[in-house]
């Protein structure tokens, strides 16, 4: 490319998220990743906050003449996704941007330049329970862009780009697989204590640990995984569920969780330690006999790929997306209806060390692949595809 372009990538529905949280994890480790080997093009990173996040101040700090930061506040009332469009172009406008990249649920379309959309799941879309969700303005707004006015769309994995193309009706070769990468398991092999956590401190040597991401929203499906914790207490006492992170959760949810807990006699099972820091929870996944991931659907499944780069033994439910991810490094399992299947796989790892060993070394070696250096200089051919589109259509007009 001749110039420096100048790329916009949008953090305002991301940067308001905890930093465990996939989302704003993704858009973090693709803007340092992206730090890291462009060295001809110029960014603004347009968020919601009047600062950045702090895991990106550093960089901010350290290349101000390449890595900008501008505010821009969404509007907060119904429609707010419709109100902030023109004012948004303005911005881009202002900026004189020249490509635009949304790594979540919102795109300008007013864009004065092509756009660059990343997609991670259509879950709205696919699961019943989120009909109300999929006929929301936010969600049908950014179906409308992704189809009639991005200019090349990202898929973080196969299984979501074959969604794509076949629920979207959108050109294969709009659509690039950028599969999620993750530093965590070199970033937490120097800094791996023991857990500041009084839940994790709490654990007994003995016990036989399970875990799991707190979330309640109904495609994770944590009801598979009580249902499998009872049918295996008898044969082993000591098991316990601890649960990381809060996300999905409601006042409804929470309750039905409890009575759940309840008809099923194992709420003493069951540890919710809340959010927990990388290195507390590097630390679960090292010392849990098995990371259960039972989701219904997934777009990716970063949890478990975070899980799997420091050794964690996963056992996940067989969706499309964990196949891809997982592969022969975890055990993949059905887990709609009962909790036997489930049940089932858990049960045989707890029994066999020897077999959690060879997982542990699998999973490490499986999740080198996924490096946030790969999915930086990925979205940058796609950004640098984009970029010649709009240059060769700009000549064939002007010499028309």
């Amino acid at each position: 490319m001749p110039n420096r372009p100048r790329i916009a990538i949008d953090l305002t529905r991301v940067d308001r998220m905890a930093p465990g949280f996939g989302l704003f994890r993704y858009a973090v480790d693709l803007i340092q990743g992206l730090a890291q080997i462009v060295s001809d093009a110029d960014f603004i990173l347009i968020g919601s906050k009047p600062v950045p996040a702090a895991e990106l101040a550093p960089l901010l700090a350290g290349q101000p003449s390449v890595w900008r930061y501008v505010q821009f506040v969404p509007s907060p009332r119904r429609g707010g996704v419709l109100r902030d469009q023109v004012p948004y172009a303005r911005l881009l406008r202002r900026e004189r941007v020249e490509l635009f990249h949304g790594p979540y649920l919102f795109a300008p379309i007013l864009a004065p330049c092509p756009t660059v959309i990343t997609v991670h799941d259509l879950i709205w879309e696919i699961l019943p329970e989120h009909a109300r969700a999929a006929r929301g303005l936010p969600w049908r707004l950014h179906r409308w862009a992704a189809r009639r006015r991005a200019t090349h769309l990202i898929a973080v994995s196969a299984a979501t780009a074959a969604d794509i193309e076949t629920r979207w009706a959108v050109a294969r070769e709009k659509v690039t697989v950028v599969p999620h990468g993750t530093n965590f398991g070199s970033a937490m092999a120097a800094t791996i204590r023991e857990p500041v956590s009084p839940a994790l401190r709490a654990l007994d040597a003995g016990d036989r640990v399970i875990a799991t991401p707190f979330n309640l929203e109904p495609h994770k499906n944590i009801s598979a995984l009580l249902r499998a914790v009872a049918e295996l207490r008898p044969a082993c006492p000591r098991i316990r569920v601890v649960a990381f992170g809060r996300a999905g959760c409601t006042g409804d949810r929470e309750a039905r969780f409890e009575q759940e807990l309840q008809a099923l006699g194992i709420e003493s099972l069951i540890i919710r330690c809340g959010m927990l820091d990388d290195a507390d929870l590097a630390w679960l996944y090292g010392r849990a006999d098995v990371v259960a991931l039972p989701s219904l659907s997934e777009g990716f499944g970063l949890p478990a790929l975070e899980a799997m780069a420091v050794g964690g033994r996963v056992v996940a439910s067989d969706v499309p997306a964990m196949k891809e991810l997982v592969g022969d490094a975890g055990v993949l399992v059905e887990t709609r209806g009962t909790g036997g299947p489930l049940a089932a796989a858990i049960g045989g790892l707890l029994q066999n060390p020897t077999r959690r060993s060879a997982l542990a070394l699998r999973a490490k070696e499986r999740a080198r692949e996924f490096t946030t250096a790969r999915m930086a200089r990925s979205t940058w051919d796609v950004y640098r595809q984009a970029l010649d589109a709009r240059r060769t259509a700009s000549a064939t007009t002007f010499g028309a």
